[in-house]
């Protein structure tokens, strides 16, 4: 769709959504001189998401706040930036943390064979829809459990081998996400908090899974703000 379509759908100028396409929240499909063909999923996603209100969280920030509704360590911030989260966690709904912490991961998408796509999600630390092949997971998100998509966190230093090892191409709607971070220490231990991924199947274009993962990130969210004095139950909505 062209930059006006985006913006309208959107509810922005196109002058966002050009800044949104360079800050990589909005992907483009094609450029033509100066104009930007922006990927229609990606604008979905995006307003299925909502959009944040006030600076960015930073992606220590964002993995720090997960980590404290899943009641882990959070080493890998100071305690200045641990009692700024609580308060901030006080007061948001899922909605709002959801969009907060999209600073966690670098996202990616990419398109291989099918056949190869265990065997990339062997490699990643699967999260979003490629989780439930876990039954435990997808029982916890009352989903059925499976998927024909690779989804998941890999480091930084990692992601142009991967590429190169598989021939992925770069696609909008591809059967491979890969979510980039760099540092390794929040997901050091090898799993991943529910709260994780239900803040990635948030970003699905599935209702389903979208409100499967609403729900789970809620219901921990509203369990860490009656432990912390934070929404009551009756306004985090």
């Amino acid at each position: 769709m062209t930059t006006s379509q985006a913006a309208e759908e959107l509810g922005v100028t196109s002058v966002a959504v050009r800044k949104l396409v360079g800050s990589g929240s909005l992907t483009a499909s094609a450029r033509i001189g100066r104009n930007i063909l922006v990927d229609r999923s990606s604008v979905v996603r995006l307003k299925n998401r909502g959009t944040r209100v006030g600076r960015p969280w930073s992606a220590d920030m964002a993995w720090g706040a997960l980590a404290m509704l899943s009641g882990q360590p959070t080493g890998w911030i100071d305690a200045s930036s641990r009692y700024r989260l609580r308060q901030r966690l006080r007061h948001l709904d899922a909605k709002e943390l959801a969009a907060h912490v999209t600073t966690k991961d670098a996202n990616r998408r990419y398109r291989v064979t099918p056949s190869a796509v265990e065997s990339v999600a062997e490699l990643l630390l699967s999260s979003g829809a490629a989780a439930l092949r876990d039954s435990t997971v997808a029982q916890t998100f009352g989903l059925a459990g499976g998927s024909d998509v690779a989804e998941g966190y890999v480091l930084s230093s990692e992601v142009d081998q991967l590429v190169r090892n598989f021939a992925m191409v770069p696609d909008p709607d591809g059967n491979v996400t890969l979510r980039v971070i760099a540092d390794p220490a929040p997901v050091q231990n090898g799993e991943l908090p529910a709260p994780v991924i239900a803040v990635d199947l948030m970003d699905s274009l599935s209702s389903r899974e979208r409100s499967a993962g609403e729900a789970v990130l809620e219901a921990a969210l509203k369990k860490w703000q009656e432990k912390n004095h934070g929404k009551s139950p009756s306004m985090a909505r």
